[in-house]
């Protein structure tokens, strides 16, 4: 009974005094709007007012990746952190 209590209370402390947002609750919340989608533009416009709403943005916007750069490195499919120059 104390785990469930403790888990509890550090999810209200998070919420309440440190305004951190639910991840957990956000990705349920994702799930269940993307379930029944299926093209890459509904689940866009799905995940926009979720991100906007868990993160406090204002704006959220979608770029298509191939609209950045021409040519990515290797290491970014690999889910490497790739720095990009300038260009």
């Amino acid at each position: 009974m104390f785990p469930a209590a403790d888990r509890a209370l550090g999810r209200f402390v998070d919420r309440r005094l440190f305004h951190a947002p639910d991840y957990r609750d956000a990705a349920r919340q994702l799930g269940d709007a993307v379930r029944s989608l299926y093209s890459e533009r509904d689940v866009t416009e799905a995940w926009k007012p979720l991100s906007a709403r868990h993160l406090a943005l204002r704006d959220v916007r979608s770029i298509p990746l191939s609209s950045l750069v021409a040519e990515w490195p290797a290491e970014i499919h690999e889910g490497q952190i790739v720095e990009l120059g300038p260009r």
